[in-house]
């Protein structure tokens, strides 16, 4: 009998060590989801005193935090039993130790899994993302543009302007409509009747060049010009570019199209050549110019020049006014028609 109370009071206190040598693991989960492993120590005062397997000692208050029993996994649940001690009679023991076991192919003991790391708080891990920069989104500006000057004395003349631009930039592109419709009276005759609109494409080609393509339309009952269709295709440079000011100059190749009051229909190809500015005095002080010339390579004495520059000042973010300078001159018309110049004050509105 002695005996047999020694041999259960071996096998109990060999049972009971595992579980009396470490606290139970657990697992305690944040508010914001992280996972932190180790063993609850005591809650008092409202919160969790609990001991982290990394971390070491927390204190979490038990409104922001729980604790649950740690899964055991099979893997383990093996390493527990390959590391218990043998539980028997000593007799037992012995023979068992004594008698040689068959020889067995071993397995590979498979490594320990690393202790859980808790995650990163939300805010830490989004600065960890990739932080390259955005691309910049596309800017589209719109402006509509209308000027009226009305005299009488010793000439009675009006004259009305009517304007409209759309200009959209992304980092490498750049894409602008413009167009225009004038019509002026004097002394009950018409002296102006003009439409001209363009579209024009650029793309960077490097830091400095870029390719332009632009086509341009005009219809002018003055001039006895039916239809004028040109496209343009060529190449430029930004000579300056800097924050409020920019100047670019480039030239290609053109194809013309003209169709004259009581002449024939013709076609001209011709060398193309451009220039545009842009000077920002400051937020609200600006001037803009464009010119271009076209030459045709069979007959030099005929071109054409178009000069246009603008002042504009800012009123208020949506309003400005401005004021235009406008000179024309075609050498492939009459001599009547070939020039045109005027100056034009207008309000617009930018939207």
């Amino acid at each position: 009998m002695p005996r047999l109370l020694l041999s259960l009071l071996f096998i109990g206190s060999s049972l009971a060590a595992p579980l009396l040598a470490s606290p139970v693991a657990s697992i305690l989960i944040l508010e914001n989801g992280d996972r932190i492993s180790g063993h609850e120590i005591k809650r008092e005062d409202g919160r969790i005193h609990f001991q982290s397997d990394l971390l070491g000692l927390l204190m979490v208050s038990e409104d922001k935090a729980e604790v649950t029993a740690a899964e055991v996994t099979d893997l383990e649940l093996q390493l527990a039993t390959a590391e218990a001690p043998t539980a028997g009679f000593p007799e037992t023991a012995t023979a068992t130790a004594a008698t040689p076991a068959p020889e067995e192919k071993s397995e590979p003991t498979p490594a320990p899994l690393p202790a859980p790391v808790p995650s990163l708080p939300p805010v830490v891990a989004a600065a960890q993302k990739d932080d390259k920069p955005a691309a910049k989104p596309a800017t589209v500006k719109r402006l509509v543009e209308f000027g009226y000057t009305s005299q009488s004395g010793r000439r009675d003349r009006t004259d009305i302007s009517v304007r409209g631009s759309i200009e959209r930039k992304t980092k490498t592109t750049e894409l602008r409509w413009q167009g225009r419709y004038l019509y002026g009276e004097s002394d009950d005759q018409r002296v102006a009747d003009n439409l001209n609109s363009s579209i024009r494409f650029r793309r960077d080609l490097s830091p400095k060049m870029f390719a332009q393509t632009e086509a341009k339309y005009e219809r002018d009952s003055i001039k006895n010009l039916e239809n004028d269709f040109t496209q343009t295709l060529g190449m430029g440079r930004n000579l300056f570019e800097r924050e409020g000011f920019k100047l670019a100059i480039g030239g290609g190749a053109a194809a013309r199209y003209r169709d004259v009051v009581n002449q024939d229909d013709e076609w001209v190809y011709q060398l193309d050549a451009f220039q545009d500015l842009v000077y920002a005095f400051n937020s609200r002080l600006r001037v803009t110019q464009d010119m271009s010339v076209q030459v045709s390579p069979s007959d030099s004495e005929e071109f054409l020049l178009k000069l246009n520059a603008a002042l504009t000042s800012k009123i208020t973010n949506a309003l400005n006014m401005s004021m235009r300078y406008e000179f024309e001159y075609d050498r492939s018309l009459i001599p009547a028609s070939r020039e045109n110049q005027r100056i034009v004050t207008s309000i617009g509105y930018a939207f």
